[in-house]
């Protein structure tokens, strides 16, 4: 054995390689967790949740057993937690001392911005109190602060949904849009042609930034989130919240009347704990949690896959309209198609991404990122802090995958039941070649759209007739913020043009606006050569007619 400073050195030596070892475990730790979640393991029992739809003509209560896949929700953030215990347990002692524990973040995911316990963790001190926190007790903080396993959020309106046509369209304010109100309408749309090329984008027809428009989508979702038609109603908090809720749409202190909830006489009466005729927010919570549902529906998230269950007999407010993988359900009078989603790969695939742009932005090829070749990541909501474990100021792979893998974890330890709004949209009936854009045969066919949707035979379009259906999507949580296409809206707002290969090369030389079409601001040639090629008569020249107006001169002497 050496002694003297020889031991000294090789003491500090051990304890340099048992850190980087301890180091280096805890960046494997991902890698390990995305190959288990993976991996063939056993489906898990389904979890069982109660929502309720606030249908037009009465709520319907839903029960939704969910399978999310090979690992229950619970162990995926055990293992979160697991990962998350490494990357602060510093010293690898096996608890978490009082500097460790002052960096738990906040809100249980790794982000400068959701700022840290500080001396709070000592709230979490429990069990048992010895001025640390173990591996069960940061569990018990990050279940917490994760939020709960099942949420329920709106999606925002996609582009064209701003587009708001109808008013525009409907002069007189009747709900009814006739023959005459489109021709005269869309006359007046054209003065929005800003780039004069006789088409009309969706950038013209709602002429603000796009920054602007993105920012009112999500203000929208998240400013209607507390008014949405869907309810949690699994515990007794949301249970409690949905009663005020059915309350303060009635009016009163309590629901008057079976219609109100959509069930039988005899239903109300057994929840009427009272016998005073009414329904009070006590009862309508005992309703919430002992009642039948009135619609059972079996999700799976892998494969996906939505089963209609039982339909209750007692109501006549729920009917299965169609059946499949994403079959419809009439509830209360509003279709709606229950849709599943299986998004656990997306943690896979973002890791993928940003490990292969960190070793694109390593430009000096030394192994590791500085705050400028950070940036090169396009990380939005991410900062060269995050991502630095040890806070050397080098951001190397093993530590993108760490964070990137931790951070989808936390994000995905959840589900979300995502409602949207699938309502015709006038914009995209218009939009026959669905280039984003209205081209001058979309708006002289627009009349069209009346014969077609006309379900009533007045010979107008009315709101009815354009009827909303809703959609719910059982899901993971999609990792927008780290979703490499976030820039796809601005392309699609200009609108796109196809090319055409085919066909004389003056008629595609002169079609500027490349709509297929050739106006006679865009012909150039006499008035007489565009009306003989114009056989119909309708002041478009297609393809089909420059062609035939070439094979005619082809074949003159």
């Amino acid at each position: 054995m050496p002694s003297g400073p020889e031991a000294s050195s090789v003491k500090s030596q051990d304890t340099a390689e048992r850190a980087m070892f301890g180091r280096l475990q805890a960046l494997m730790i991902p890698l390990v967790l995305l190959a288990v979640m993976f991996a063939g393991a056993s489906t898990v029992r389904a979890q069982t949740y109660r929502l309720v739809f606030l249908g037009p003509k009465s709520p319907v209560l839903v029960e939704a057993q969910i399978t999310a896949g090979n690992w229950d929700l619970r162990r995926i953030r055990e293992r979160y937690a697991e990962g998350a215990f490494e990357r602060l347990d510093i010293d690898h002692d096996g608890s978490l001392n009082a500097d460790e524990a002052a960096r738990i973040p906040k809100n249980g995911r790794f982000s400068r911005a959701s700022g840290t316990l500080g001396a709070e963790w000592l709230e979490w001190d429990k069990d048992p109190q010895d001025d640390k926190i173990s591996r069960d007790e940061l569990f018990s903080f990050l279940d917490v602060a994760l939020g709960p396993v099942l949420s329920v959020e709106k999606k925002a309106p996609r582009l064209a949904q701003t587009v708001r046509l109808y008013s525009e369209l409907d002069a007189n304010q009747d709900d009814r849009i006739t023959p005459e109100e489109f021709e005269e309408g869309l006359g007046k749309l054209l003065l929005s042609d800003f780039d004069d090329d006789e088409t009309l984008s969706v950038a013209e027809l709602q002429p603000y930034p796009l920054s602007v428009i993105q920012a009112q989508q999500q203000q929208e979702a998240m400013n209607s989130t507390n008014s949405l038609p869907l309810m949690l109603a699994t515990t007794d908090e949301e249970r409690a919240q949905t009663a005020e809720r059915l309350l303060r749409q009635s009016g009163g202190e309590e629901l008057p009347s079976p219609e109100s909830l959509g069930i039988p006489e005899r239903f109300f009466r057994a929840f009427d704990l009272d016998r005073n005729g009414g329904l009070n927010k006590d009862e309508i919570v005992r309703y919430l949690e002992k009642a039948p549902a009135q619609l059972n529906l079996h999700v799976s998230l892998a494969p996906p896959l939505v089963n209609v269950g039982r339909i209750s007999r007692t109501t006549e407010m729920v009917s299965l309209v169609t059946e499949g993988r994403r079959p419809v359900v009439d509830m209360a009078g509003v279709p709606v198609e229950c849709v599943a989603r299986n998004r656990s790969a997306d943690l896979q695939d973002q890791v993928g991404l940003f490990k292969t742009r960190a070793m694109i932005a390593d430009g000096d090829k030394n192994g590791y990122l500085d705050q400028g070749e950070f940036a090169q990541l396009q990380a939005n909501g991410t900062t060269f802090q995050d991502v630095d474990m040890d806070g050397n100021d080098q951001v190397t792979r093993e530590e993108v995958d760490l964070y990137f893998s931790l951070d989808g974890l936390a994000a995905q330890s959840r589900l979300v039941v995502t409602l949207s709004d699938e309502a015709k949209v006038l914009f995209n009936l218009l939009d026959s070649t669905t280039d984003n854009r209205l081209t001058q045969r979309e708006i002289r066919n627009a009349g069209q759209i009346i014969r077609d949707f006309d379900r009533d035979g007045d010979a107008a379009l009315s709101p009815q007739e354009l009827a909303s259906r809703f959609r719910f999507t059982f899901s993971q949580p999609e990792l927008l913020e780290f979703r490499p296409d976030a820039n796809m809206n601005a392309n699609s707002r200009q609108g796109f043009v196809r090319e055409e290969t085919s066909g004389p090369l003056w008629f595609r030389r002169m079609d500027r606006n490349l709509d297929g079409d050739l106006s006679w601001r865009e012909f150039l040639g006499p008035r007489s050569d565009f009306e003989e090629i114009d056989q119909d008569g309708d002041g478009l020249i297609t393809l089909q007619e420059a062609e035939q107006a070439e094979s005619k001169r082809d074949a003159a002497p």
